[in-house]
């Protein structure tokens, strides 16, 4: 079985009743539940239909984020099933939310939601993001920035977060990005 792996992120006022409903109506079934702990998010595993694949439901608590993964034989159909039913981030809407974003906090909250959301290779616009938020006169949102690159670290980014891991005037900016570091040159 292939493990292409995709990634769907709910909007916040999507209730738990919805995404049960949205699952029941996909022919999903519920086959564990993770609960969540220091080292990980909460998970619920689904089955779909036709058991080629599952749908790891993710409440990140680090990001604040609800999200939806796919694996299996056709990830793309069975998020597609799931998006048809719940409200859903786009990557672009995303991208504008960040672009123009003066709110430290909701800065920091849309960085890791706009990472989760790219697939594959980021764009030249969301490396620019990724980058003016690792220099953004905020440690809040650097750390943000950080945190959002360790889900999908991004070797090209790696001399950015260099940067931080060496200069940075903030001790636990500095701590992020040399954690990052290791995984971004691995």
């Amino acid at each position: 079985m292939p493990t292409t792996s995709l990634r769907a992120i709910l909007r916040h006022d999507v209730t738990r009743d919805a995404i049960d409903d949205a699952m029941a109506e996909t022919g999903c079934r519920l086959i564990n539940v993770i609960p969540p702990s220091e080292s990980h998010p909460g998970q619920s595993i689904y089955a779909t239909r036709e058991r080629t694949g599952f749908l790891f439901l993710v409440e990140d608590g680090r990001l604040g984020a609800v999200y939806l993964t796919a694996q299996g034989e056709h990830p793309d159909r069975d998020l597609e099933a799931i998006r048809a039913l719940l409200p859903c981030y786009g990557t672009g809407e995303l991208e504008a939310d960040v672009s123009d974003c003066e709110d430290e906090a909701a800065l920091a909250r849309g960085l890791g939601l706009l990472v989760l959301s790219i697939s594959g290779e980021p764009s030249d616009q969301q490396v620019h993001i990724l980058r003016r938020s690792l220099v953004h006169s905020s440690p809040v949102v650097r750390c943000a920035a950080l945190v959002a690159l360790a889900y999908v670290p991004w070797p090209a980014l790696a001399d950015d977060v260099a940067a931080l891991a060496a200069d940075d005037d903030e001790p636990v900016v500095r701590l992020h990005a040399q954690q990052l570091l290791a995984a971004l040159r691995a």
